[in-house]
């Protein structure tokens, strides 16, 4: 081989690779950038408005006043700290790998309807499946190209988490009474001057289920979870079965009501009273809390559970 054709050779070689170049812009970004920030650019402080989806779940969180709060939801507690750390996450985000462009694709790796929302206003993120080799399928809102993304703070989407609140509850041991209405029959227990709950109206033919049956429906305020938040208003309160919990302290009482909405999702609303409902605290009223059966239970017991099944021995024939 001459000098020329050596040349010639090299000349087409770089022709070649420069067309190639040109010809595969996919794989140059790709090269660019994989290991980089999936939201570059991010100013955590400028953001105002973080809305996370995830099928029928939607945490609409919006900052106004240097404060974040649930639009819908205006005066309960955010948890302030945990927005921001959630911020900051998405800051950390990184593209491990550039994937498809095509958008017929998207549903086969979770980034199509079902894919998990964060908008921040003026961009965002929609997280799909996780990839099989590390991370998670990802994309940018408004684009089409995908990757496979590391560093990703799974978002919580359950109103519950990003609140700051704690139920309104009144210790076992200072409670003096408890006052219960449920399907029309009404109880009170008491507790006599030695501290021990009792059963007023107590029938001779009537004992208790356990020695201790009343002492657990006095503690059933000392700790209410639950599990998502609403307006109290639009659920029927007339009809509510209720309790009403007493404190050893003048006036503080909490009212604890329980109502169903139409897909018979139990609702808890509290109304506390006395120092337990200091000046400019939360308004109570204005929320419902969903609570599980079990948490019903607890706080809210039929009469006839407190009592043990007659004998049918003891009959009179």
């Amino acid at each position: 081989m001459n000098a020329r054709t050596f040349l010639l050779l090299c000349v087409g070689a770089a022709v070649i690779g420069l067309l190639a170049f040109f010809a595969a812009p996919g794989k140059q970004t790709a090269k660019t950038e994989a290991q980089g920030p999936m939201l570059a650019g991010l100013d955590i402080n400028a953001v105002t408005k973080l809305h996370i989806t995830d099928g029928d779940d939607n945490i609409p969180l919006s900052l106004a006043e240097g404060v974040w709060s649930l639009e819908g939801l205006t005066g309960l507690p955010v948890d302030q700290g945990k927005v921001r750390a959630f911020l900051l996450s998405l800051g950390s985000i990184t593209i491990a790998d550039v994937k498809t462009d095509n958008p017929a694709l998207h549903d086969a790796v979770g980034l199509g309807d079902d894919a998990v929302r964060i908008d921040l206003g003026d961009k965002g993120i929609l997280l799909g499946k996780d990839a099989s080799g590390g991370g998670r399928f990802g994309r940018r809102m408004g684009e089409d190209q995908s990757y496979v993304v590391r560093q990703v703070t799974r978002p919580q989407t359950d109103i519950k988490s990003w609140l700051k609140l704690d139920m309104p509850t009144i210790p076992a041991e200072t409670v003096t009474k408890v006052e219960t209405v449920i399907g029309g029959d009404a109880y009170t227990i008491e507790k006599d001057a030695d501290g021990k709950p009792v059963l007023l109206g107590l029938g001779e033919d009537e004992a208790l289920a356990y020695d201790t049956v009343l002492e657990t429906v006095i503690g059933g305020a000392v700790y209410i979870d639950y599990e998502s938040v609403r307006l109290a208003e639009g659920l029927n309160w007339a009809n509510a079965d209720t309790s009403v919990f007493h404190g050893a302290q003048e006036g503080d009482t909490v009212r604890y009501s329980v109502a169903k909405d139409d897909d018979e999702l139990l609702w808890l609303k509290a109304d506390p009273g006395g120092t337990l409902a200091p000046e400019g605290g939360l308004d109570w009223a204005r929320y419902a809390f969903e609570i599980s059966d079990y948490r019903r239970g607890a706080l809210i017991k039929p009469r006839t559970e407190l009592l043990a099944a007659p004998d049918p021995e003891s009959d009179p024939e």
